[in-house]
């Protein structure tokens, strides 16, 4: 039987979501308790989270930190995605087909499960690399005396040196360049030439990419597109486009000392790493970012300067914000948005936004040191159950803050200009 689209509702510990009779994977044969081994004598219970890319329910033990996916095979950060069961139900089996629900962005295409190869860990995992080296590093070390050894004879009767590093990847800036799996191109000192009008530079076609771009001034509609897994780095370098990196899942995009005017810096991103520094400008004229759950952006930096014409940093569920120094300045929407369960720790820290300075879902937490939140509309609003730590901060709004039922926290040497709504049950001490 097939299974599509979002689980609706996270599995407790008793219910019974089985779709099939067959015992589940990594349970022991005859054990209806669900519980896996993991040493001698030692069990731990299995649970199950949600696939970060397709959404499928993934049977993993607690304590692990890394799952591969059995339909689409992407691999997710257990302690980063969504819960369905903290405790895998004994019954449960694996749906045979599973279709990626709209919102995964991936073709309505049913996938088939299938098997994964299990992550070795912990002692296993020394055992064997201790094993490898015992027997390989002799070897290597014989072969790099002799091969010292040959080399130095060789140039003394006019032989050929050994090889030397690998070059930085060649390219005229104008026509695509492709970076397939597990590949590491490195650009230096390229220039888009005038005449030339490109779409996407670089195209990423496989997991684990790795793009350097240093002392680079590139133009065009994508700089890069596609990939999981990839590492960008961006180094005194320059941009002018449409989108900086239109990405997939679970990426490191490092910007320093660079300048990029484009409508989009990253979008499309889940669980993707964004660091930031200075000094660095970055002007957009929608919106900055556009990030899935599970986010990181980290800005370090006074002279770090985000504007943008429409909203600023976005990002959705579990997001982490940490600025330090910078300036984020939005005129066409708050300067930050981010939804749920998000994390911000903001310190000397300018930021301006039209409607909205500062806007932060349920359950978040904002801790704020020095630095301002100023804006037309309200400089902070935050849904449900917020906890809030401003010291020193200047929040400037109509209202300066809009909080609803449940906020705790505390306000110590702020300057509040603007009213100030709390819902029910709210506690907020000003010292």
């Amino acid at each position: 039987m097939g299974h599509g689209g979002s689980w609706p509702r996270a599995i407790r510990a008793g219910d019974d979501p089985s779709v099939g009779s067959e015992p589940r994977i990594g349970s022991r044969a005859g054990d209806p308790t669900g519980i896996s081994r993991s040493g001698e004598g030692e069990y731990r219970p299995n649970m199950l989270v949600e696939c970060s890319k397709c959404g499928a329910p993934l049977d993993v033990k607690q304590g692990e930190r890394l799952a591969r996916c059995n339909y689409c095979d992407a691999t997710t950060r257990v302690g980063q995605t969504r819960t369905i069961a903290v405790v895998t139900p004994a019954q449960w089996a694996p749906p045979q087909v599973w279709t990626p629900p709209p919102q995964s962005g991936l073709p309505g295409q049913a996938l088939a499960y299938h098997q994964t190869r299990k992550v070795v860990r912990g002692v296993m995992t020394m055992v064997i690399v201790f094993t490898v080296l015992s027997v390989v590093l002799p070897i290597l070390i014989f072969v790099g005396v002799s091969v010292s050894v040959c080399s130095s004879v060789g140039s003394s009767v006019g032989s050929r040196p050994a090889t030397a590093a690998p070059t930085p990847t060649r390219w005229d800036g104008a026509s695509p360049l492709v970076c397939g799996a597990n590949q590491h191109l490195v650009l230096e000192d390229v220039e888009t030439p005038s005449a030339a009008t490109p779409g996407v530079l670089v195209q990423v076609t496989g997991y684990n990419c790795k793009l350097t771009f240093r002392r680079v001034k590139l133009r065009g509609a994508t700089l890069v597109r596609g990939g999981g897994n990839l590492e960008l780095t961006f180094e005194s370098s320059s941009f002018q486009g449409n989108v900086f990196a239109e990405l997939e899942n679970n990426n490191q995009v490092r910007i320093e000392r660079s300048v990029i005017s484009v409508e989009r810096l990253v979008t499309r991103a889940n669980s993707t790493q964004l660091a930031i520094r200075g000094p660095t400008q970055i002007r957009a004229s929608r919106v900055i970012t556009e990030l899935d759950a599970n986010a990181r952006v980290d800005v370090e930096g006074a002279d770090v300067s985000l504007e943008s014409e429409g909203e600023g940093l976005t990002a959705e569920n579990n997001a982490r914000i940490r600025l330090h120094g910078a300036r984020v300045i939005a005129r066409g929407g708050p300067a930050i948005r981010v939804a749920d369960n998000a994390e911000l720790e903001l310190d000397g820290v300018t930021l301006e936004g039209k409607l909205e300075g500062l806007r932060v879902g349920r359950n978040a937490r904002l801790r704020m040191r020095q630095g301002s939140v100023v804006a037309e509309g309200a400089a902070v609003r935050a849904g449900r159950s917020l906890r809030v730590d401003l010291d020193g901060t200047r929040v400037e709004g109509a209202p300066a803050f809009d909080f609803d039922d449940g906020a705790t926290g505390e306000l110590r040497g702020a300057t509040i200009v603007g009213e100030r709504r709390t819902g029910r049950r709210a506690t907020i001490q000003e010292r």
